[in-house]
């Protein structure tokens, strides 16, 4: 048998929920309590601010987020409270309009609200809070922070305006936005939300390329850089993770593109290294991944034989006439036998 409309919202107004309270400046806590009281669910996102008292600095804890109470339960039962509150005059529910025109609460989902209650309970955390209309969300990939204090949460990993490095950002749609500073190694993208890579060619090279300057410092310049330029590459290798290739050539540049990422991030390269080394002798002579290839070989292993291979590459070039490609590749020898060579006196 069919619901009928006026029985689909009776049903609707008996949901727990979360909604959002808009509260009179300081009556936040007031609120709160009352509504505990009354058997509510209740959250306010709390920090310490320091206050001048009698002339000295103390830590005060209050609402981090002026003027909201969030709590859960029916619209119905909320209905009540609004209506029979002795603090009524004080607060009313958040509301917004319709594409059609209606008007409704303010709801939030429970795991959006369970996300943004983990990120604002982390102790000491140093969290930006803006309302909706302060802060352009960047469109991207959903990542999730899988170690420190804020593993498990999830967001849009972007930069701030005035802020240097990389910011996780929490929201609650049309209500309030926090944001952290997050360290690039901790997070990552969530499978589900990462596009494949519909041009992989183009991506290997960009993924070689940002690699390649991570490993050599170059394109570091500005604060916060490296932050973005690892968060790029984790985000470039999953949109590659699950492409294939089949020709000699394309095989091995999608290899040593995820072998020299993986070196740059320096995290095992033993999956990837193996699968480069195993298409490098089905390459023509003159490809510029050997002597490419052969050169991290040394510069991660300090095996000589493959630096002496890739010397036997070179050597074959003209000196006088180096192609721009060849002479990536000298720079490229004396930054790995510089940094081998280093490495190799300390160890002494």
């Amino acid at each position: 048998m069919p619901i009928n409309a006026s029985s689909q919202r009776l049903a609707d107004n008996a949901i727990e929920r979360w909604y959002v309270f808009a509260v009179s400046y300081r009556k936040e806590m007031e609120v709160q309590d009352e509504l505990s009281a009354h058997g509510f669910q209740t959250y306010i996102p709390m920090r310490y601010c320091l206050r001048d008292r009698l002339g000295r600095k103390t830590r005060v804890l209050q609402p981090a987020i002026a003027g909201l109470v969030f709590a859960r339960g029916s619209r119905k039962d909320l209905d009540n409270f609004k209506d029979t509150s002795r603090l009524k005059s004080y607060f009313f529910l958040k509301r917004h309009t319709m594409k059609d025109g209606t008007v409704r609460y303010v709801q939030v989902r429970d795991n959006d609200m369970l996300n943004f209650q983990k990120v604002n309970d982390v102790e000491g955390a140093r969290l930006t809070y803006f309302k909706p209309e302060e802060l352009k969300i960047a469109k991207g990939s959903e990542v999730k922070i899988m170690d420190g204090p804020f593993e498990g949460i999830t967001g849009i990993v972007q930069r701030l305006p005035g802020k240097k490095g990389q910011f996780l950002v929490v929201s609650l749609p049309g209500v309030a936005i926090a944001a952290v500073s997050i360290r690039p190694q901790y997070i990552k993208p969530i499978a589900s939300t990462v596009k494949k890579s519909t041009d992989v060619d183009k991506d290997t090279q960009i993924l070689t390329r940002m690699a390649m300057g991570l490993l050599m410092g170059k394109g570091l310049g500005k604060a916060g850089s490296r932050d973005i330029i690892l968060s790029e590459i984790r985000q470039t290798m999953e949109s590659l993770k699950t492409c294939k290739t089949f020709l000699p050539n394309d095989k091995a540049r999608f290899h040593f593109a995820f072998y020299v990422a993986l070196l740059a991030l320096g995290e095992d390269t033993e999956k990837y290294r193996s699968e480069l080394a195993g298409v490098l002798p089905r390459l023509k002579t003159n490809n510029l991944l050997l002597p490419m290839s052969h050169l991290l070989f040394y510069y991660e292993s300090h095996d000589e034989a493959e630096l002496e291979k890739a010397n036997e590459i070179i050597a074959k070039w003209a000196r006088e006439h180096y192609t721009a490609p060849q002479k990536d590749i000298i720079e490229l020898r004396r930054f790995v036998v510089s940094r081998t060579r280093d490495t190799s006196q300390d160890n002494n």
